[in-house]
């Protein structure tokens, strides 16, 4: 009789539930040794790309790095022609100021081609960042260009300005914009004006996987 009342079959075990889907011992009751469960943190199913914003650490340390690499040329250049540590000859429109803009303007042209091949400057790809929509999609390059070119302006016109006062505005705003990445948010005020993160370049996100303007 007690064997013709028990669930048989492949299903017994599903049905062995309550309304909550917590395992029940056959006699209806919770069971009391079913292990605590939780969700687990899986990647999205739709095959969109795990975002994993990169460290405040490693921006630092891109944005460092990229200085070495664009600054030291300009400084071999201005070495050769006797202005190094001279004020007046890095004056704007005098030779040496010319050829370190057009040193400038050369890394700049080299990180348009990066931006638009790989979503990452020199810096970044460095340390192995990127730079993607809010999204976590590679950023197009015409957000790049967004995010980028308003920063070289205030960079050349601080450079232009005989204006100390005008000078120093512009290196402050420079400054604003890269301590916001102290906010939770880890973005700086570029970021938000272009609407990007900067991300770890990842297999799983390729970051030469650009979407085109």
């Amino acid at each position: 009789m007690l064997a013709a009342a028990l669930p048989t079959g492949p299903d017994a075990v599903q049905n062995a539930r309550n309304e909550r889907g917590k395992p029940m011992t056959l006699d209806g009751a919770p069971n009391p040794y079913t292990p605590p469960t939780a969700p687990l943190d899986l990647p999205p199913s739709d095959g969109s790309p795990a975002i994993l914003k990169s460290r405040r650490l490693t921006r630092f340390a891109g944005a460092f790095l990229e200085g070495l690499v664009t600054g030291i040329p300009g400084a071999i250049a201005l070495f050769a022609m006797g202005a190094l540590g001279d004020p007046a000859a890095i004056r704007p429109f005098q030779p040496a100021y010319v050829v370190n803009l057009l040193i400038s303007l050369g890394f700049f042209a080299l990180n348009v081609w990066l931006w638009s091949t790989r979503a990452q400057s020199i810096g970044k790809a460095l340390v192995g960042m990127r730079i993607a929509a809010l999204d976590g999609r590679p950023a197009t390059l015409n957000r790049l260009l967004i995010r980028q070119v308003p920063l070289f302006l205030l960079g050349l016109l601080a450079g232009l300005s005989s204006n100390p006062l005008a000078a120093g505005l512009l290196g402050t705003v420079m400054l604003v914009d890269v301590l916001a990445i102290l906010l939770p948010d880890r973005r700086c005020l570029h970021d938000y004006w272009a609407g990007t993160i900067v991300v770890e370049a990842s297999p799983v996100n390729d970051p030469t996987l650009v979407e085109r303007a």
